[in-house]
């Protein structure tokens, strides 16, 4: 009983690996849905930040447990401080780093690059009138830490944290609007930053995603 035991075990250690292993020759086809939501109450007022988006992916493992491919963004903001509503498109390129954990789950570093486009139309939050639009391109590169579970030997879930570490160069164009919408002025600007997500205590920002893997071993 006890010999049987051990090989059932072993077969499950074995069919659980295989599960979380991504061979060489992989394709994976997907997506992230990005969830973000912040709330905030300084000492005269609050206001929220709501962002969702989608972010479509094709990846091919060149190496056992590595990954490159490249990704499409779309994503739709709302903003109870400035009254402002943004539309952002954009596309990069990624690699994936797959740490197999057992049982089905592997650790996950993902690092990206890419440029994205956001249009940005402010209002007033009184009376919802449009008095200004923000047009903002930027270029940035970043690190991310997260967790893959296969479901079954093709199908795998995925949750990626806030960014480890984010490098952007961003230009910007600010058009001030009139009470009738035509353009008063126009300013414009660029920014380097580089932030990072290790001092967001409430992990305010997710990625949930799904892999479908074709071909392989």
């Amino acid at each position: 009983m006890k010999q049987l035991l051990s090989v059932l075990l072993v077969l499950y250690l074995c069919t659980t690996a295989s599960l979380a292993q991504i061979s060489k020759g992989t394709l994976l086809v997907g997506g992230n849905l990005d969830l973000t939501k912040s709330n905030y109450s300084p000492a005269l007022d609050s206001f929220s930040y709501k962002q969702i988006g989608i972010t479509p992916a094709i990846g091919f493992a060149y190496s056992d447990n590595r990954v490159w491919g490249i990704s499409l963004q779309y994503a739709y903001t709302d903003s109870r401080y400035d009254g402002g509503k943004s539309n952002t498109y954009g596309a990069g390129l990624f690699l994936r780093q797959y740490k197999p954990l057992g049982h089905g789950f592997n650790l996950l570093f993902h690092e990206s690059a890419g440029i994205s486009y956001t249009k940005l139309d402010i209002s007033n939050r009184s009376d919802n009138i449009k008095t200004g639009i923000n047009k903002t391109t930027v270029f940035n590169v970043a690190a991310a830490l997260g967790i893959t579970y296969a479901l079954t030997p093709r199908w795998q879930l995925e949750l990626l944290l806030n960014n480890l570490l984010r490098l952007y160069f961003a230009s910007d164009k600010d058009a001030v609007l009139n009470t009738d919408g035509s353009t008063a002025y126009t300013v414009k600007s660029n920014r380097y930053q580089i932030n990072t997500g290790l001092n967001d205590s409430n992990l305010g920002s997710l990625s949930f995603g799904v892999k479908f893997l074709l071909g392989g071993k």
